[in-house]
């Protein structure tokens, strides 16, 4: 989505997750982080790869063996890291807490065609 730093990857219940941070000259932090989750890495993405806007660093995960017959999709986080965050070894829980990761809307970031789905969707 953007230049970036590979900082981790980490398995996901359907796959793998990369971690990115990237430089956010918009916010008083200067960071970003984006997790692209249930994915199957490229084999040159690894801690410290430096990525540009529009490289391809993974494919979606087959999920055709999931237990819980989830559709393959690709799991897009954004968020702000706190300065003392470690992404080694990282989990989801991070994810979910304000003090860790504050979560942010990706939709004004993505400049790419996507589709927003609605709950009756």
């Amino acid at each position: 989505m953007h230049d970036g730093v590979v900082l981790a990857l980490f398995k996901d219940y359907l796959g793998q997750a990369v971690i990115l941070e990237h430089a956010d000259t918009d916010h008083a932090s200067g960071r970003l982080m984006s997790v692209y989750a249930h994915t199957v890495p490229e084999k040159h993405i690894v801690p410290a790869t430096v990525v540009k806007a529009g490289d391809i660093i993974a494919t979606i995960a087959d999920t055709r063996h999931s237990k819980a017959g989830i559709l393959p999709h690709l799991h897009l986080s954004l968020g702000r890291p706190a300065p003392d965050l470690v992404y080694e070894p990282f989990v989801w829980n991070r994810m979910r807490d304000p003090e860790q990761v504050k979560l942010i809307d990706p939709l004004p970031l993505i400049r790419w065609p996507h589709q927003v789905l609605t709950v009756g969707d």
